[in-house]
């Protein structure tokens, strides 16, 4: 019968450990996908198109935003009015190596100018499901069959309510 020393069992333990450790916190806590960090900025959404009609969120008391919660796998925003959520992963297929599922949209539901209520309405109507991102320098895209998100860095200097906070 083969026995190894207390010494030599402790190391194989300790390093196993953090074998184990370290490969669950690289894909739980730093999950930026193939090539993308959705959780660099916070995002403006710019405009987006759902089926070839452009609309985009102009004169808003709140500009229109998300974030990607890459710990948790969440997005979270607001539509100018109303918050949302939703949950999302990465697809696992080589073919669309830069795609998200996004999946159990909800939406606050506080009453809104028409214009608002229609922009949020045509946003959230398509926001589950497979989006493919694509970076535009600073920018990203997020495109599927009938809807496509142009977001932007979300600007630092003013505060959700367009107060300028640069000089606070």
């Amino acid at each position: 019968m083969f026995f190894l020393s207390s010494k030599i069992l402790r190391t194989l333990l300790m390093v196993f450990v953090i074998f184990v450790f370290s490969g669950c916190f690289v894909l739980n806590v730093f999950d930026t996908g193939p090539s993308i960090n959705l959780g660099k900025n916070q995002w403006s959404i710019a405009s987006f198109e759902n089926d070839s009609v452009v609309y985009t969120p102009e004169d808003y008391d709140v500009v229109p935003d998300l974030r990607f919660d890459t710990q948790e796998l969440k997005i979270y925003g607001n539509t100018g009015c109303n918050s949302f959520s939703a949950t999302y992963s990465w697809v696992k297929d080589e073919k669309k190596e830069k795609t998200i599922e996004i999946r159990d949209a909800s939406l606050t539901r506080k009453l809104c100018s028409e214009e608002i209520m229609t922009f949020e309405q045509k946003l959230m109507e398509e926001f589950d499901g497979e989006f493919a991102i694509n970076e535009d320098g600073d920018n990203m895209v997020l495109t599927k069959e009938q809807l496509t998100i142009h977001l932007t860095p979300y600007d630092n200097t003013t505060s959700p309510n367009n107060q300028d906070v640069s000089n606070q």
